[in-house]
């Protein structure tokens, strides 16, 4: 064990029951203290603690119950020979451990929490009764004891923690720390939250890097401002309208035939981004191709920009703000009502209960398909196609874009570490459909910025084939074939990496096999020794 498994229990993983108004005589028989004896059967550390409306069990996992876990679920894991093999806790030493120390992420160690807490059942030949508040529930032999409290009501809830010592360092190093722009801790971000929302903010921090200079570039050429009323409710009248259809979509989704649920959720991304693709850009293309006008054009995008991103920024940290807030009034004010007290102030003493009343992450269209990086990965993709496709419009668009993401980095931290309750790790390798969207909005913006340049130069709408004409296509055919070249010969793994793994994988399988011919050479000798001594 690492000096971090030595340490006091981390809980991470809460059980939600309502408080009772009857308390039962017989301890044997109550239903939560079944439910607490068969978690420590299993291998937990329990903590409970009665909060003002509910009583929550908080468990930990030593290294040994997780280790039996991964086990029995045949996880496998990286070891220092380069190769992935089945985890076996007698041979610890010989897996590569995390980057905060520990040998399981959060992803693994979420999905060992779930194995465990699921997987109690009635081993005892003949069924239970089990009491709470006044009920009995009969508990049948082989029957799952945590979905039998949850089809009854007791169990409300099951949701992970927030470590309170990583997410204060992470407030520290990540959502507060300003100073260095679009570097982020994302070994540290990764370990805390899994991979799917390390690689959106590696992702975000790459994109804004990347707009640095074209945003200085924009801001040289100016900009014009503009009033902002009526575009205000046109955006939010689309953000409501496509939501709808989001859910229609994901209503058709169910009855699609998909290998699994990453595929759904990838169908579905295609299906509402085509949507909110239409419903944004709709009226900026008649701007466009059609009004030929560039000044409204430029107009339209300030607007769009501008009130997108203000709107976007407000809606989603201040409205879990809200919700949060209204959760915890109306808890203190039924406490109060059962009381019969109307003076004083009701204090939350309990992390546990303040978490639970904290929104999940979730997107805005599914909680099925989809967690709440739909969302986010949504903005930026629109935020992208905009910026990109009139660039010849308006460069200082850029300007927007890096300013807001610089600003989006450390609101989003701030969102999941300290207003949203810790998300339900999901393993992720790319960025999925999204990756493809942005493919599609760079052949879009070099289609669309050419065609911009057309009708700049062809102001008559005589459609001749002349010198200026002719050179401007020649430029998009250019573009697009470098675009593709570069998809087809930059490799998605670089050659630095490789060569690092391929170095780390030979010294570990040096040092192995140093270790594993010492082992051969004791074992001969053993038994030279042993057939001396029988002669």
């Amino acid at each position: 064990m690492n000096e971090r498994e030595k340490e006091e229990p981390v809980f991470e993983i809460a059980v939600v029951i309502p408080r009772r108004i009857v308390q039962e005589k017989d301890e044997g028989s109550d239903c939560v203290n079944v439910l607490v004896q068969e978690f420590r059967k299993v291998g937990f550390i329990v903590e409970r603690v009665h909060g003002i409306a509910e009583e929550f069990v908080k468990l930990a996992a030593p290294l040994e119950t997780l280790g039996r876990a991964a086990y029995e679920l045949q996880i496998k894991k990286r070891t220092h020979i380069g190769m992935d093999l089945q985890f076996q806790a007698e041979d610890v030493d010989a897996f590569v451990r995390q980057p905060d120390g520990s040998i399981f992420s959060w992803c693994e160690r979420f999905q060992c929490y779930y194995h465990l807490i699921y997987g109690i059942v009635n081993s005892v030949g003949s069924a239970k009764t089990l009491k709470f508040d006044g009920r009995e529930i009969r508990w049948e032999s082989g029957e799952n004891l945590l979905q039998k409290l949850e089809s009854e009501n007791i169990v409300k809830q099951v949701f992970p923690l927030h470590d309170e010592k990583k997410r204060h360092k992470l407030l520290k190093s990540w959502a507060l720390h300003w100073w260095d722009f679009t570097n982020q801790p994302i070994d540290e971000i990764y370990s805390y939250y899994g991979a799917k929302i390390a690689i959106y903010f590696a992702f975000l921090g790459m994109y804004t890097r990347w707009l640095l200079f074209l945003a200085v570039f924009g801001l040289v050429l100016g900009f014009v401002d503009f009033g902002f009323g009526l575009t205000a409710l046109y955006l939010l009248a689309i953000q409501y309208i496509t939501q709808f259809c989001g859910k229609v979509s994901v209503m058709l989704i169910k009855y699609e035939n998909n290998e699994n649920t990453e595929k759904g959720a990838d169908s579905l991304v295609y299906k509402v981004f085509g949507l909110y693709f239409m419903q944004t850009y709709i009226g900026i293309f008649y701007h466009a191709l059609l009004h030929r006008n560039f000044l409204t054009l430029r107009k339209v995008l300030v607007q769009r920009l501008l009130l997108s991103e203000v709107l976007e920024n407000l809606l989603e940290n201040t409205l879990p703000y809200f919700k949060y807030s209204y959760k915890k009034y109306w808890v203190r004010h039924k406490k109060k009502k059962e009381k019969g007290e109307m003076t004083g102030r009701i204090q939350f003493t309990h992390r546990a209960e303040k978490e639970y009343l904290k929104p999940a992450y979730k997107a805005s269209i599914s909680e099925e398909l989809e967690d709440g990086l739909f969302d986010d990965f949504l903005e930026l993709a629109l935020q992208f196609g905009m910026i990109m496709m009139f660039a010849c419009a308006f460069p200082p668009a850029f300007a927007f874009a890096t300013v807001n993401n610089l600003m989006e980095i450390r609101t989003d931290a701030l969102k999941l570490l300290a207003i949203l309750r810790r998300p339900v790790p999901r393993a992720a390798a790319t960025v999925g459909a999204w990756l493809n969207i942005f493919q599609f909005l760079i052949v879009m913006s070099i289609c669309t910025n050419c065609a911009l340049l057309v009708w700049l130069y062809d102001q008559e709408g005589k459609w001749s084939i002349e010198p200026g004409l002719a050179a401007i296509l020649v430029m998009e055919h250019v573009l697009l074939l470098i675009k593709f070249g570069f998809s087809r010969l930059v490799p998605e793994e670089p050659a630095w990496v490789k060569a690092n793994r391929a170095k780390y994988a030979t010294q570990a399988q040096d040092m192995c096999s140093k270790k594993l011919l010492r082992t051969i050479s004791g074992e001969m000798a053993l038994v030279s020794r042993e057939s001396c001594s029988e002669s």
